[in-house]
């Protein structure tokens, strides 16, 4: 490929050579004028080489797969966009619950689990509470996943830290 690349490149230079040359030897006037013209068209044909060396058939062909290959990324790429913003939104959903559970001398670690929505927005939807809390630690804890991220009380989890 690369090869093919500088001959490609000499090619242009010695008709660029050659053209200013011919430019340079023939008389002013008709002569000069049709030397020009000729050295510029050894010149343009030696630009368009490469094109008319595509086998049109493979180009087809290879057009082709391509644009089917290109579809099946997009796909992956859109897949992979919307478990990365779920996964954002689990670990920020849970930062958060644990800064509120801070707030309050509240002492745990959250996980969020996050489903996603008919339209395709991932939502908090489950919560697991680790660690050694009192019933009214776990009930402001519940009381804040309900009120601040909708998750809905028989989604809230516990387990208890062995000490």
């Amino acid at each position: 490929m690369a090869e093919g690349i500088r001959d490609w490149l000499i090619g242009i230079i010695a008709a660029a050579m050659l053209a200013a040359l011919t430019g340079c030897i023939t008389p002013k006037g008709t002569i000069g004028k049709i030397g020009k013209m000729m050295g510029g068209l050894v010149l343009m044909l030696c630009l368009l080489r490469p094109v008319a060396g595509i086998d049109l058939e493979n180009f087809s062909q290879n057009l082709t797969t391509y644009r089917a290959e290109s579809g099946v990324y997009g796909v992956e790429l859109e897949e992979t966009n919307e478990q990365l913003r779920k996964t954002i939104i689990e670990e920020k959903s849970a930062a958060y619950s644990e800064e509120q559970a801070n707030a309050m001398g509240i002492t745990c670690q959250v996980n969020i689990l996050c489903q996603t929505g008919e339209d395709g927005t991932p939502y908090p939807d489950e919560a697991l509470v680790i660690g050694n809390l009192s019933a009214l630690e776990r009930e402001k804890m519940q009381r804040m996943l309900e009120s601040d991220l909708a998750i809905a009380p028989e989604r809230v989890y516990w387990k208890t830290e062995e000490p």
